[in-house]
């Protein structure tokens, strides 16, 4: 009875006890720090940003500095998913904690397209280890809350006219710039840009080109943006001279309380 006893003890482990690097199962329920903030994935309603996910959406997941895995999500429009995959590694108690990044943790602004749906959105969150099953080889974590790495803007050229690229450049930004090239002329630029600095005024020079390449110049404007914020301006422009006066975009809270700092 005894030996029975232990057998079936063996198959419903400890998250304490002692494991060799195995190939795990990770389930991890994700979700939004509140209604409008924080989550993979944007869509445009009424003129306003909403959260969701798009189906397998990759999350990285690192145990320190290395990769262990990646998950994927499943298609949600109110903000809240499922991620599912598998990770490799040595895990023997519980606590441990692991840090996902979506759709990785690199950065790269580049290939935005003008649209919403286009905008590059990056994100960081964590999870803790709650249970370690041997049997199944699964991994049971606390729920995972995300923060958005970037801020999302859109852009108004004003009196009609059409672009088929808006270049922003600014000292703070990711890579120094980002360069926006839609599928034909427009005058709505729908961009996500991320400062690497929080606390201090950025100033921001847009660039916008004809399709056949002449250029209008625009002017600076100098503005705080915050992560996970939604801003919406006008850019104003005329292409009968080579340096135009900008009007700075509006600040805006859609996705929050945070405003642009002029």
């Amino acid at each position: 009875m005894a030996v029975a006893a232990l057998a079936a003890c063996s198959n419903e482990e400890r998250a304490d006890e002692p494991q060799e690097q195995q190939t795990w199962k990770l389930v991890v329920h994700a979700s939004k720090s509140d209604a409008s903030d924080d989550t993979r994935g944007v869509m445009i309603v009424d003129d306003k940003l909403k959260s969701k996910w798009d189906a397998n959406t990759p999350v990285e997941v690192y145990d320190g500095d290395t990769k262990v895995g990646t998950l994927l999500s499943s298609a949600s429009e109110n903000g809240n998913t499922t991620l599912v995959g598998l990770i490799t590694g040595t895990y023997e108690a519980a606590n441990k904690e692991l840090t996902l990044y979506s759709p990785s943790r690199t950065f790269d602004y580049s290939g935005q397209d003008g649209t919403p749906e286009g905008m590059k959105d990056y994100m960081t969150g964590s999870i803790v280890i709650e249970r370690i099953s041997l049997q199944a080889r699964l991994l049971t974590t606390s729920n995972a809350t995300f923060q958005r790495l970037q801020a999302f803007n859109k852009f108004t050229l004003a009196d009609g006219y059409n672009v088929k690229t808006l270049t922003i450049a600014g000292d703070n930004l990711e890579c120094g710039s980002v360069t926006v090239t839609a599928a034909t002329e427009r005058n709505v630029f729908y961009v996500a840009l991320r400062s690497n600095d929080l606390v201090n005024k950025t100033t921001y020079t847009f660039t916008g080109k004809k399709a056949d390449g002449s250029v209008y110049y625009l002017g600076t404007a100098s503005a705080r943006l915050k992560y996970g914020k939604y801003y919406k301006g006008t850019v104003s422009l005329d292409p009968s001279i080579s340096v135009i006066i900008q009007t700075p975009w509006n600040s805006g809270d859609d996705m929050g309380s945070g405003n642009l700092l002029f």
